[in-house]
């Protein structure tokens, strides 16, 4: 055998491609992949037959378990007959709004509206409402009619619409504590 017959042709020795290498590493993210899918799969089902919730974006609301008012007025003249069993001009105070409806839960930080104040006058004189302002934590954000209003004497009844603003307090409860200011 002559030397160039032991020879290996070069392109025997040339580089060949590498073919890509399948190790550990990548069946590890395979199934990684594939167990993170099946765990996102599984909460879609539970979230859509209800077992899981998603958490609420609103917040819990403030309870207002009443409503306590307090009348600042005078009394009654001798000869007024327009509220028996009371000698404030308008009558009782002070008085709480309970039972039927309360608790009321409303938005915390928001403002709600008190419809149907209903004050009669009592007495023989006219006398006027000058304030109605909700205690701290609470605040009185407006009031329908404009005050002052005057409430005729004996037969004359004055309707009100307060619009309260209430306490940044998600799950909180109180009770509102509102005051009349007359005169």
């Amino acid at each position: 055998m002559s030397a160039s017959d032991a020879r290996i042709p070069a392109e025997l020795y040339a580089a060949k491609p590498a073919t890509p290498r399948r190790g550990r590493r990548g069946r590890y993210w395979r199934i990684a992949i594939v167990v993170a899918s099946a765990v996102v799969v599984v909460l879609l089902v539970l979230i859509g037959v209800g077992i899981l919730r998603l958490p609420s974006t609103s917040p819990a609301p403030y309870s207002i378990e009443a409503i306590q008012w307090t009348l600042v007025q005078g009394t009654i003249l001798p000869n007024a007959t327009g509220c028996p069993n009371s000698t404030g001009w308008f009558g009782v105070s002070p008085f709480t709004w309970s039972g039927t409806g309360y608790p009321m839960s409303v938005t915390p930080g928001g403002t709600f509206t008190i419809n149907g104040l209903l004050l009669k006058n009592c007495d023989s004189v006219t006398h006027n409402v000058t304030a109605i302002e909700a205690t701290a934590p609470f605040s009185t954000v407006s009031v329908s009619p404009t005050l002052p209003a005057a409430v005729l004497r004996v037969v004359d009844s004055a309707y009100f619409k307060i619009a309260v603003s209430v306490p940044n307090d998600p799950g909180g409860s109180g009770v509102l504590d509102m005051t009349i200011m007359t005169n």
